[in-house]
């Protein structure tokens, strides 16, 4: 790849700590297409026949120096006024029911019991069977990274995301705001393992 653009390498030098002129921007994340495609320069209707390229776009006339949750996909699950009709409701995007392995996920006890019966004993065991000399599960990351950055080109640095740091994981997205948050507020001592048995995967 050519030489860093300059936003890149800014983003690399703030992580490098190295002394720059000027703070890094981060990518946004927003899920307005009309929008995108506006500030980014292209034509309206355009998001729909090539995300990437608009969504790029946009985060380059935005200004942004490096990206860590590449999602140009996401807009699409959005109408004008929400979610669209096309939009599959999951947990944390208003599904009716939450299923998770088989039980029903209808309010803070729930979770507290799919924590326990399951989320607990997977935790332990993928804790247990890590294998820290096995280079290969470093290596599918960084392969990933840089398929990524192949596409941003030297002008937006990829920075790592899903993968490289799994912790601390809140579970709205698997048991849906309402039921988790209030487990959240009602069991401590449930969050409080549940953030210690990820720890323990997260630093082998």
């Amino acid at each position: 790849m050519a030489a860093w653009g300059t936003r890149a390498q800014l983003a690399l030098d703030s992580l490098g700590m190295q002394p720059t002129v000027g703070i890094p921007t981060g990518g946004v994340n927003l899920m307005d297409i009309p929008l995108l495609e506006k500030v980014g320069g292209h034509a309206s209707g355009s998001y729909r026949s090539d995300p990437e390229e608009v969504y790029l776009a946009f985060q380059r006339a935005i200004g942004a120096c490096f990206i860590d949750q590449f999602i140009p996909r996401n807009p699409l699950t959005m109408a004008a006024h929400g979610y669209g009709d096309a939009t599959e409701l999951r947990a944390g995007t208003g599904a009716p029911e939450i299923r998770c392995d088989g039980m029903l996920i209808d309010g803070p006890e729930a979770v507290v019991a799919h924590l326990e019966r399951i989320v607990f004993p997977r935790l332990r065991e993928a804790a247990a069977l890590y294998d820290e000399e096995d280079a290969g599960q470093v290596q599918r990351l960084i392969a990933a990274e840089e398929t990524v950055q192949e596409r941003f080109g030297n002008d937006l640095l990829k920075v790592p995301y899903s993968g490289f740091q799994a912790f601390p994981r809140l579970r709205y997205g698997q048991y849906g705001y309402n039921h988790y948050f209030c487990a959240y507020a009602l069991y401590p001592e449930v969050m409080e393992e549940d953030f210690r048995l990820q720890a323990d995967l997260a630093v082998k």
